[in-house]
C-alpha cells in the first residue's frame, strides 16, 4: 500500500531582500506518513511548517525531492482529489455569507446542486454555523471564520487532511469538539498531518511526532517518547537545617527559606522517601510541569 503522503529528499529555496540571496526553507526533508496515522509536526516560527505542507499538498513543486499523495505526484490534480488544505491564513472572499462561501467552494469541488447544498447544510449545523448562515465573512470573529474553514474541510468528504494550525481562534470548548471530530475521521479511515504549538492538542490527536527546526526533521517518533522524556515536576520546598541528599536538577529559586525546583519522577520518588525517613524539609506544593512543545523536542 502506498504512504498517504509521501515527501523524499525535499529541498525548497527562495531569493530574498535587494540582492535576491538564495535562502532554503527546507533541506533534504523526508517524510512518510502511512493511511489513517495521524503526524504531528512542531517547532518554531518559520521552520518551514507551512512550506512543506504547501509541497505536501501540491501548491508548490520543491526544486529537488519528490512530493507523492497515495503514490501520485502531488501537484498532479487528481492526486488532490480525496486531499483537504487548510492553510492558517486562507484567503476569503469578504462580501460572501458563510453558506455562501460554502457553496461556491462546493461548485469549485463539482458537486451536484442537490449533494452540495445537502452536504452544506450538514456541515453548518455541525459546526454550529447555521444561525450564523447569511452572516459576510468580513463580519465573522476569529473563531467563527476558523469554523467555516474547517467545515470547509469535509465538503469533498477527504481521506487526508493537512491542517496548519488548526486550532487557531478557537476558544476551549471548540477545541475539544474539533478534537473530537479529527478523531472520529480517523476512526473512518482518515489520515491526518498538522502542525500545532498546544501539547494537550498533540497528545490527543497525533500517534507520532515531528520536530522540524531551519528546514530539517531533528526528530521524529513517537510522542509517547517524547512525553516521557519532557516529564518533570515543579516542586516547592519548606527548607529545612540540613538539606536532602537528593540533588536538585533544576532549582528555580530561593526565598524567605523555600526552594523551588523541577524534579524527573525518579527524583520525586527518592526526595519523597528521604523527607520520610526523617529529614526537616517539608514539600508545601507539587505539580506537573508541562514545558513548551519546542523545548520537550529539543531535549529529546
Amino acid at each position: 500500500m502506498n504512504d498517504a503522503i509521501h515527501i523524499e529528499d525535499v529541498t525548497y529555496t527562495i531569493r530574498k531582500g535587494f540582492w535576491l540571496k538564495k535562502s532554503k526553507l527546507l533541506q533534504k526533508v523526508t517524510l512518510n506518513i502511512k493511511p489513517q496515522e495521524a503526524v504531528a509536526v512542531v517547532g518554531p516560527n518559520g521552520a518551514g511548517k507551512t512550506t512543506l505542507f504547501k509541497i505536501a499538498a501540491g501548491l508548490i513543486r520543491p526544486d529537488s525531492g519528490k512530493a507523492l499523495l497515495s503514490g501520485s505526484q502531488a501537484s498532479c490534480p487528481s492526486a488532490k482529489e480525496e486531499l483537504a488544505f487548510l492553510t492558517e491564513n486562507q484567503y476569503i472572499y469578504p462580501h460572501l455569507s458563510i453558506a455562501e462561501w460554502l457553496n461556491v467552494m462546493g461548485r469549485c469541488l463539482g458537486l451536484p446542486k442537490k449533494m452540495r447544498q445537502k452536504r452544506v447544510y450538514a456541515l453548518m449545523e455541525e459546526y454550529a454555523l447555521l444561525p450564523h448562515a447569511k452572516k459576510p465573512l468580513k463580519e465573522l470573529s476569529k473563531g467563527l471564520r476558523q469554523r467555516t474553514m474547517l467545515a470547509q474541510l469535509f465538503l469533498n468528504q477527504p481521506r487526508t487532511l493537512i491542517l496548519d494550525e488548526p486550532m487557531s481562534g478557537l476558544d476551549h470548548l471548540w477545541r475539544e469538539k474539533l478534537r473530537e471530530h479529527l478523531n472520529r475521521f480517523r476512526a473512518q479511515g482518515g489520515t491526518l498531518l498538522f502542525s500545532t504549538h498546544i501539547l494537550p492538542d498533540v497528545e490527543a490527536l497525533c500517534d507520532r511526532v515531528v520536530y522540524l527546526d531551519g528546514g530539517r526533521i531533528k526528530w521524529d517518533g513517537p510522542i509517547d517518547h517524547v512525553l516521557n522524556q519532557g516529564r518533570q515536576m515543579h516542586v516547592v520546598l519548606k527548607k529545612g537545617k540540613i538539606p536532602p541528599a537528593t540533588p536538585f536538577e533544576n532549582t528555580l529559586w530561593e526565598r524567605s527559606g523555600q526552594q523551588a525546583c523541577l524534579l524527573s519522577p525518579e527524583a520525586m520518588e527518592k526526595l519523597q522517601q528521604e523527607l520520610a525517613s526523617g529529614s526537616d524539609w517539608r514539600i508545601l506544593r507539587a505539580a506537573p510541569h508541562i514545558p513548551s512543545l519546542e523545548a520537550m523536542f529539543h531535549h529529546a
